[in-house]
């Protein structure tokens, strides 16, 4: 793995810069799934990252896939059921049965195309609403070598948040009402009616025990005013790290929701992590 390449392409006959890019249709339980991989075909095995997209998905990330690529990732990107193409209404129910899915399509592969995979070096990172998806699949117990959360925004956590707090409450309904029309099969209504009705199964501190055994680091937003720091990631990192694992860690970056000024120092925090995870 070399930083240096992180915002640097690979120079010509490098066999590091011998790449794929296949796209994957995995069968969900709605049906088709659209996968990504930006790969390495290089003959060699390589340390694997899914990257999980926010609501509904309008930063996807892509930059980070790309740049994760050129250190010596294969990186992973899908749509949920239900958006960008894949099948099926969204559901938050869905999007987590999604991630399993496709986790376990992944890990059940050597290769894809040319690119051949190192499952024991397996790595979950999500943004957002995908920040939401990998604590779930963390308190689950996926088999994910580590994790990175980036200014994770738990819905469930802020459904009951909502309950008590109108800015809140104004917060998690904008986003529902801004997001659902790019979703297939849901409307804001529909979405907030399943928060209500699986909050506590979804929380974050629902098998928060488990989550805090897993290497998993936690970046938060300073400016964030979609996924508001000190009610999301913050609290999220101190619930996890009471349990005294020592197995959470947290980072902050001074910027927005997206990090939409500090994209390489974004990329720097999450690649130097991951790398130091990998055996």
């Amino acid at each position: 793995m070399d930083l240096n390449y992180l915002f640097k392409d690979r120079p010509a006959g490098d066999p590091l810069g011998k790449t794929e890019d296949p796209a994957v249709l995995v069968m969900g339980g709605r049906g088709k799934l659209h996968m990504m991989l930006n790969g390495i075909a290089d003959g060699e095995k390589h340390p694997v990252m899914l990257l999980l997209h926010g609501f509904p998905g309008n930063e996807k990330n892509l930059d980070l896939a790309q740049a994760f690529r050129r250190i010596g990732f294969n990186v992973f990107t899908f749509n949920y059921s239900g958006s960008w193409g894949s099948a099926g209404p969204f559901t938050f129910t869905n999007g987590i049965e999604d991630v399993h899915t496709v986790i376990e399509y992944i890990r059940s592969c050597d290769a894809v195309g040319n690119c051949r995979l190192d499952n024991d070096n397996f790595f979950l990172c999500g943004h957002s609403m995908g920040g939401f998806f990998t604590l779930r699949a963390l308190a689950a117990g996926d088999p994910v070598k580590a994790a990175c959360v980036m200014a994770p925004y738990d819905f469930a956590l802020q459904s009951i948040l909502a309950a008590t707090k109108e800015d809140a409450a104004q917060n998690l309904d904008g986003l529902l009402g801004e997001g659902a029309p790019w979703l297939a099969g849901t409307d804001a209504a529909i979405l907030r009616k399943e928060l209500c009705d699986h909050e506590d199964d979804y929380v974050f501190s629902s098998g928060a025990g488990r989550t805090a055994d897993a290497r998993l680091l936690i970046i938060g937003a300073s400016f964030d005013e979609c996924a508001v720091t000190k009610y999301q990631a913050r609290h999220i990192y101190d619930t996890l790290a009471s349990f005294g694992k020592g197995r959470t860690y947290y980072e902050e970056i001074e910027s927005d929701h997206c990090f939409s000024d500090r994209r390489c120092l974004l990329a720097e925090t999450v690649a130097r992590w991951f790398i130091s995870n990998i055996d």
